[in-house]
């Protein structure tokens, strides 16, 4: 699902994501131990955004950093 009021997840840097993240989860706790089902659907779908967020950047890294590992080894002669 998608929240239309969030703001823009992209704009965050890395440490403001996580701690975003943590808040949110610290609320959702307390919304499941007072049974207020309503506020917890619509904490589990911002959750859920910006990890799908921090998840993407973590790929986005990743494959950067193995584009640059394969680009080392781009000029080098091949024996086999």
């Amino acid at each position: 699902m998608f929240n239309p009021l969030l703001k823009d997840p992209a704009g965050y840097t890395d440490a403001e994501l996580a701690e975003r993240i943590t808040e949110l989860n610290k609320k959702l706790t307390i919304s499941a131990r007072t049974g207020n089902h309503s506020l917890m659907q619509q904490l589990q779908v911002v959750v859920n955004q910006l990890v799908d967020e921090q998840i993407a950047r973590q790929r986005r890294l990743i494959q950067q950093q193995n584009q640059d590992k394969d680009d080392k080894w781009k000029d080098s002669i091949d024996i086999s």
